[in-house]
């Protein structure tokens, strides 16, 4: 018997994945019953020795307790079925040699497309396919340096808004790297490869910017600091910040070619 699906009376069962249904509805069969099934129904109609079943289903080199290991194999086949040793309809027990499958059997004969509408559903598969896959494919990182808005309290969102553009306005005139300034709508949607992030915070004895440079590739944070200081003259300490700033993303992204950053007494760095 070579078909994969084999019915009897409303029975069907498929010898490759081993499942039994009845009525469309499947069937309880554990594997191993199952296998033993699938030889009988292979020689429907013949008996099978229980020799033969022993190599088919446990092979020449398994060790088990053959006698008991088949006799429940034969139980659960026939709960399955709802067969009775006595009076069987599906399952007849040759005593001392084997066993028998004497339903009548056929095979499910199915339906297949013709073929050129086969042709057009495989289309439309492989058409779906690569909408998915392009679809859920990660985007392109631009290889750019895009610097996010700083964010700030109210009170200070002017002079956070002044460093930012300072930020933007040195990194472009010194980076080798491309800048793209992310405080506008639509640059706010770049995939940048890197990306700028800081915030901004004050008290009346103390200014705090805490500054962040994001791997967007992995999401990791190859640098950040904290810039603190003495309120002062704030037009002063956004340039100094900003060119301090710029010197090290430079230095983070761009390696000993973009040169060592300097140190400035004025704004004192402590390192995160």
């Amino acid at each position: 018997m070579t078909e994969r699906v084999v019915r009897f009376d409303d029975f069907e069962f498929d010898r490759h994945t081993f499942e039994l249904k009845r009525g469309g509805m499947p069937v309880r069969l554990q594997q191993q019953p199952a296998r033993v099934l699938a030889v009988l129904l292979e020689h429907a109609g013949d008996m099978v020795e229980r020799e033969a079943l022993r190599r088919a289903i446990w092979g020449e080199e398994t060790w088990v307790d053959f006698d008991r290991g088949l006799n429940s194999c034969i139980k659960h086949i026939r709960a399955a079925l709802g067969d009775d040793a006595e009076a069987p309809r599906y399952l007849e027990t040759l005593r001392g040699r084997g066993y028998r499958f004497i339903a009548a059997t056929g095979a499910r004969q199915e339906q297949r497309p013709a073929p050129r509408r086969r042709v057009w559903v495989i289309a439309a598969a492989v058409l779906l396919g690569v909408l998915a896959l392009w679809g859920t494919r990660p985007r392109a990182l631009a290889p750019a340096i895009g610097v996010a808005p700083l964010t700030a309290p109210a009170g200070e969102r002017q002079w956070a808004d002044a460093l930012h553009a300072q930020i933007v306005s040195r990194l472009a005139s010194a980076s080798r790297t491309p800048v793209i300034d992310l405080a506008s709508g639509a640059a706010s949607k770049a995939n940048t490869r890197w990306r700028v992030e800081g915030r901004v915070d004050r008290s009346a004895a103390q200014y705090r910017v805490t500054m962040l440079l994001r791997d967007m590739r992995d999401g990791s944070a190859p640098w950040s600091d904290i810039f603190a200081g003495a309120p002062g003259d704030w037009v002063n300490a956004q340039s100094e910040m900003a060119q301090r700033m710029t010197e090290i993303i430079r230095y983070r992204i761009e390696g000993p070619s973009a040169g060592l950053p300097r140190r400035r007494s004025r704004l004192p760095s402590i390192a995160k």
